[in-house]
């Protein structure tokens, strides 16, 4: 699954930087390419806030390795699509998954979901 859904934000996307995190007791952690960072078992709060602070981007999303990314550009509308000011929390049309859209500023001004998340 996670094969198709890199596959898929590399075909869709113009400018997007893919960071995964893997625990190191996960029984498939070989199967995963070259490029993962590892460590201990978290939640899912508490890796996205170490992935946060390996990202150079300013806009996050945070995907899930069941999804596939299917619209053409889909970076560059959420680009287009946030406010300047950047204080907003933008999601994309993923069935039944909330994974959020949102900038750097966001998090500074507003913070980040609790690492008990």
């Amino acid at each position: 699954m996670y094969q198709r859904a890199v596959e898929s934000i590399r075909k869709t996307s113009l400018d997007v930087e893919i960071l995964t995190y893997v625990d190191l007791d996960d029984p498939r952690r070989l199967d995963y390419p070259e490029g993962y960072v590892t460590g201990p078992p978290k939640r899912s709060g508490e890796a996205i806030r170490h992935m946060m602070s390996l990202a150079k981007g300013d806009m996050f999303y945070f995907g899930s390795d069941d999804l596939t990314w299917e619209t053409t550009g889909w970076d560059v509308i959420f680009k287009d699509r946030m406010p300047s000011h950047g204080l907003a929390v933008l999601y994309g049309h993923a069935g039944d998954s909330c994974n959020p859209c949102f900038t750097r500023k966001w998090i500074e001004t507003v913070g980040l979901f609790p690492e008990y998340f």
